[in-house]
């Protein structure tokens, strides 16, 4: 038993004289109070580890008010050195083991919902989640095994009973998500569902599709009949083409968020599948397409408010409201390939500005920082092209095109 010396009546009478950082008061045996960088007080212990025989610091605690609970931490510590032992790796291992008997504890499914907590604030897809949740659940023989004892084979087994090979596919990558998870918390030290391993096991081939879309020269005989309709559905799909804009960055527009005196409509980045905001050149009929709906709706925060306002609605189109102007044989999503085709195959736009023009990141920062200033005018000009063939004459735009491929364009009144 090392000699006391201190007493708490010293201890609170030195530190009411507020010590300099680092100043130490001892105690016996190497024990002392130190004054840390925050003005703390906390015990320490001083000694030389028996393994590697270089001399140590091994903290004890923060200052209570007491000296029992501390002359007994360091009691246990030099104890530990008469065995022979560095207390400061015996703890290490001690709550290394007490972590592995933790870890032997998390199963899947905790691991499962740990994920979903994170990736679901980038996602901006209103059925995200539920797909998530639809996944996991083909998971369910897993949920409550520890997921650092699964393998690729559970993996597999998995997927084995899963029929469809979209669906398969998919539930291959959410749980390859998972195990990420898993590998960045300590939990797991390989993916068991990744394509390399899990592929070897079960088949992961899959056909990919599409979107269906019209085809370029189609779409102005679309547009007359879409611009021909009235309501604010219709107008909403009209901005949509007309801009190359996704689904529900359309239907929720709003009027502030538009630049009336440069023509420019600001998207912000919660509304964008990248999460990242998004300014949109608007050519001029999109751009009168604005003053319209303002004229129509001059109380209005949406651009396109639809039937439902106020406590009985979102007070913005629905993502459904555009379904009943849809072409058949076609989607939504698919006028923006029709665009990119056009650009691609009609005018000399480069390749990084039609890209621009749909949203998607082209380059590293730096060459994206260097193209900035002149990148909006250059996607306006884009832009300006596409309108332009839009509003080209039916008569013209049949003379090259297939003219069945224009009766077969239905628009439902």
């Amino acid at each position: 038993m090392a000699k006391e010396q201190l007493t708490k009546f010293e201890i609170d009478g030195w530190l009411a004289k507020n010590p300099r950082r680092g100043a130490r008061l001892y105690d016996g045996g190497n024990l002392c109070i130190e004054v840390g960088t925050t003005g703390k007080a906390s015990w320490m212990l001083a000694f030389t580890s028996p393994v590697t025989g270089k001399r140590r610091q091994m903290g004890l605690g923060a200052y209570d008010g007491t000296l029992k609970d501390a002359r007994a931490r360091a009691e246990r510590c030099r104890r530990q050195l008469d065995d022979g032992l560095d207390p400061i790796l015996a703890r290490n291992d001690s709550r290394r083991s007490e972590r592995a008997e933790r870890q032997k504890e998390v199963t899947f499914k905790q691991v499962a919902d740990d994920t979903l907590a994170v990736i679901s604030e980038r996602w901006t897809a209103p059925d995200a989640v539920d797909r998530w949740d639809k996944a996991i659940a083909e998971c369910s023989k897993l949920h409550s095994l520890p997921v650092r004892d699964l393998t690729a084979s559970d993996v597999a087994d998995v997927l084995k009973r899963i029929t469809a090979s979209t669906t398969r596919r998919f539930v291959q990558l959410q749980m390859r998500r998972v195990f990420d998870t898993a590998i960045a918390k300590g939990l797991s030290q390989a993916n068991p569902a990744d394509a390399r391993i899990v592929g070897k096991l079960v088949s992961l081939k899959h056909k990919t599709t599409h979107q269906p879309a019209l085809h370029w020269r189609d779409v102005p005989a679309y547009v007359a009949s879409v611009r021909a309709k009235q309501g604010d559905a219709a107008r909403c799909m009209e901005m949509l083409v007309r801009c190359g804009v996704r689904r529900r960055e359309a239907t929720e527009m709003r009027f502030d968020e538009i630049d009336f005196a440069n023509k420019v409509w600001n998207i912000p980045a919660d509304r964008t599948k990248q999460r990242r905001a998004h300014s949109v050149p608007l050519p001029e009929p999109a751009f009168q397409i604005v003053l319209e709906q303002r004229i129509r709706h001059p109380n209005a925060s949406h651009t396109f408010p639809g039937g439902l306002r106020g406590k009985r609605g979102p007070g913005h189109l629905s993502h459904a409201a555009l379904q009943h102007l849809t072409p058949e044989g076609a989607t939504v999503h698919g006028f923006r390939s029709a665009l990119r085709s056009f650009l691609g195959d009609m005018t000399t736009v480069s390749y990084e500005t039609a890209e621009g023009v749909l949203g998607h990141l082209v380059g590293d920062a730096t060459v994206r920082a260097y193209r900035r200033e002149s990148d909006l005018e250059r996607r306006r000009e884009a832009l300006e092209l596409w309108n332009s063939h839009l509003d080209g004459s039916i008569e013209s735009a049949k003379q090259t095109s297939n003219v069945v491929a224009f009766q077969q364009v239905r628009v439902a009144s």
